[in-house]
């Protein structure tokens, strides 16, 4: 079934709210106390640790959302049990919608005592396209929305007001580059940050790398620090879509 405009907008505020209740549980954690497991899915750093809060911040968010699924036979697919679906036959790819859930995104930085990480919550259709997302950093307490419904009624906000990516400042004197953890260990690393040097310098632009977020916030950080660029390199192994044909 596709979702109407006034379902979205309620889809929206219901994965605002759980969002926002998970970032409050974040922040009451003591992170000294921390239990760090492995898990197997994942090819980055970040993405092969998880933690109790992890789960239980997954708990807090599918407490809300749970009704959704069965009221609209919405598909689930979460950080933190992607390793338990067989990828292949997952539900995503035969219903119209699915919720995208990261109940802790840059678990590292986290157990580290850093500020990268984020709630991330995406309503995406079948044929991978996002609908609606929220992004909360639990840090800073900014909230940001979107919902991409029909041209008429998308919109961005943060913090509950309109918001666009900030513009080019001319007084800009560095490009930053946001980066993974694992990129580094990466063999292709040194030459790309060689290549990027020498653009920036063509620009009169120093080159900072910043490494301390996840992926969320890294993207965030593109947004609200331009010039700003995002760089992830495609993975050995294919994604499940191409390995299908889809």
């Amino acid at each position: 079934m596709k979702l109407t405009v006034c379902q979205l907008e309620q889809l929206l505020k219901l994965a605002t709210e759980a969002a926002l209740k998970a970032g409050t549980f974040i922040n009451s954690v003591d992170r000294n106390s921390l239990q760090v497991h492995n898990k197997q899915a994942g090819s980055s750093l970040s993405a092969q640790v998880v933690t109790q809060v992890d789960l239980d911040s997954q708990a807090i968010i599918l407490e809300i959302l749970q009704p959704t699924i069965e009221q609209y036979d919405i598909a689930l697919l979460t950080e933190e049990n992607a390793s338990e679906e067989d990828v292949a036959t997952h539900a995503r790819f035969n219903k119209d919608y699915f919720w995208c859930i990261d109940p802790l995104d840059g678990t590292l930085p986290f157990i580290e005592g850093g500020n990268g990480f984020a709630v991330s919550i995406a309503l995406v259709d079948i044929t991978g396209n996002p609908i609606i997302g929220v992004v909360h950093n639990p840090s800073t307490g900014d909230t940001y929305q979107a919902i991409n419904a029909q041209p008429q009624t998308s919109k961005v906000l943060k913090n509950r007001s309109p918001w666009q990516s900030e513009r080019l400042k001319e007084y800009s004197h560095s490009l930053s580059l946001y980066v993974d953890r694992s990129f580094q260990q990466d063999p292709r690393y040194p030459a790309v940050i060689q290549q990027l040097t020498t653009l920036s310098e063509s620009q009169n632009l120093a080159l900072q790398i910043i490494k301390t977020c996840g992926a969320v916030m890294n993207s965030i950080g593109v947004l609200e620090n331009p010039p700003a660029c995002y760089l992830k390199l495609p993975k050995a192994q294919l994604g499940v879509r191409q390995f299908m044909g889809l």
